[in-house]
């Protein structure tokens, strides 16, 4: 009897990009199947603009510091994609702003942290009299 063995599947052999059309057509089909679907159009559309350049970048080769920007510029985008949902509740808005303002602090405080030592940000330590 001869064993068998499925060959793994690695990120680097797998076209990613190819699903991309796989999800926005599935995205399509539920807009018009869903009831009251068409209404979520312009909220999956932004989403979608927001989601695609991370999708587009797998497997690009990318270094971890695109790889970082690109995840944060993702997130902004979707965050703010939901943030001009009108049909959010208020609370659930001040969530999504919440989300999105410490988003774009840590995509800030990245690029401050990846730009070295600046003296400027620093004052001399005065002694306690």
């Amino acid at each position: 009897m001869m064993a068998t063995t499925t060959p793994a599947t690695t990120s680097a052999s797998f076209n990613w990009k190819a699903l991309i059309p796989i999800l926005e057509g599935a995205g399509n089909i539920a807009e018009l199947l869903i009831p009251g679907g068409a209404a979520f159009v312009p909220l999956t559309t932004a989403l979608e603009n927001a989601i695609n350049p991370l999708l587009q970048s797998i497997g690009a080769g990318n270094t971890a510091t695109q790889e970082i920007l690109a995840a944060y510029a993702t997130m902004i985008g979707i965050l703010t994609a939901l943030q001009q949902d009108t049909k959010l509740d208020p609370a659930t808005l001040g969530t999504v702003r919440a989300y999105l303002n410490s988003a774009q602090a840590g995509l800030m405080a990245y690029i401050t942290a990846g730009s070295g030592y600046n003296p400027a940000l620093y004052t001399p330590v005065l002694p306690i009299a």
